[in-house]
């Protein structure tokens, strides 16, 4: 079922974009692993559905933070569980894809 939410947004077009209902989506960590000498992580999603599950996801790119060892103490997180949340993605406009809301309460 497809529904349209609109929200305006910073793009070079004029007018709001619609996106679709929220859809309930997991995300398994799939791994954990290095990304540089610095002590920050990647950390592999796979979405079970959604234009996100086209390919895995980085969690850092897509919260727009640093994970390092802390960050993956705080938010318990490790490879083999699975997060939960909420994609609507864009129908009309030219406004990001994707919205993503998270169920997991992350501590910074």
């Amino acid at each position: 079922m497809l529904s349209s939410a609109l929200f305006s947004c910073n793009s070079s077009t004029e007018g709001p974009c619609g996106y679709t209902d929220p859809m309930f989506v997991k995300m398994e960590i799939t791994s954990i692993e290095p990304a540089d000498k610095e002590g920050i992580y990647n950390v592999w999603l796979q979405f079970n559905k959604s234009i996100l599950a086209q390919e895995e996801q980085e969690l850092g790119e897509l919260r727009d933070v640093k994970v390092t060892s802390s960050y993956l103490e705080k938010n318990h997180l490790q490879e083999g569980i699975t997060l939960t949340g909420k994609v609507s993605e864009l129908t009309e406009g030219d406004c990001e894809p994707y919205v993503l809301s998270w169920n997991h309460g992350f501590s910074e």
